[in-house]
């Protein structure tokens, strides 16, 4: 359409000047006869001309400046693309370098217990409404997994244990279930307690720790580590940060609430322990 229209606009401005000139080679033939006439004419014409001259400039520029939006919007699409594959790109790099950062802690976690047998494995499903309950892995009995083995990630923060198995995949129920506990140490004062899940308290990442007294020395802020007793989990593993305290049974004992340093939501790799001992070192 703006192709048509141009062309109609240049078969316009060609006429007029065919016919200004037709006019004017009159004039020129007949000068000698009628100067009058000539400055006449050429009064007349002038005007045209340079009317005609402007139409074409302005009709030039105007679809000139349709060609350069075109031109401009096919330049912003290449922006765009590249923007887009330079992005892609960064989260790739990023995803290297987690995954790399991760595999370092690895390598540093085995270094601090040379005597554990650890088994690297990914999390492969969870359930999308109880994710606070625990997750499967690709691990399983044939990569030497056994049910009640603890689970860490990779810079020795408690995750849960092993809680069903198969050939080539394992569930971990994770610290925050109701179903599981573990004997824990404030590590400030060294009075112990017991780590347990809680349905209420898991779906905010806390779990509590019960069976302290009135005279434990526990106050908000302590942190947490396995305790080593149970023979489930070495002892030093990292748990939560204290962040309440309640009184229970009309004030004789207590429990405190606890954040887990883990964030289960979000990890992807963890660390199975399979040989369980109380104290790493001894």
């Amino acid at each position: 359409m703006k192709k048509l229209f141009g062309n109609r606009i240049f078969v316009l401005i060609l006429s007029i000047t065919v016919s200004l000139s037709v006019i004017l080679g009159v004039v020129n033939a007949t000068k000698t006869k009628s100067t009058i006439m000539a400055n006449i004419a050429m009064v007349t014409i002038t005007p045209i001309q340079n009317a005609c001259s402007w139409i074409g400039q302005k009709v030039g520029g105007f679809f000139g400046y349709f060609d350069d939006m075109d031109e401009i919007k096919s330049e912003n699409e290449k922006i765009k693309t590249e923007n887009r594959k330079l992005e892609i790109d960064k989260q790739r790099i990023e995803k290297v370098t987690k995954e790399n950062e991760e595999l370092r802690s690895m390598l540093l976690l085995k270094e601090a217990y040379p005597e554990l047998e650890l088994t690297a494995a990914e999390i492969v499903s969870r359930s999308a409404s109880n994710w606070y309950e625990g997750f499967v892995i690709d691990k399983g009995s044939t990569d030497g997994l056994k049910i009640g083995q603890g689970v860490v990630t990779a810079d020795n923060v408690l995750v849960g244990r092993i809680s069903d198995i198969g050939s080539t995949w394992a569930r971990v129920t994770a610290i925050t279930d109701a179903e599981h506990n573990a004997g824990a140490v404030i590590v400030r004062s060294g009075d112990m307690g017991v780590i347990e899940g809680d349905a209420a308290l898991g779906k905010d990442g806390k779990c509590k720790l019960s069976f302290i007294s009135k005279n434990n020395d526990i106050v908000v802020g302590d942190y947490l580590e396995t305790s080593g007793l149970g023979g489930v989990y070495p002892k030093g593993i990292e748990i939560g940060k204290v962040v309440e305290i309640k009184s229970e049974i009309e004030g004789i004992s207590q429990y405190a609430v606890v954040e887990i340093s883990v964030d289960i939501e979000r990890i992807s790799k963890v660390m199975v322990v399979r040989n369980t001992i109380e104290e790493p070192g001894k």
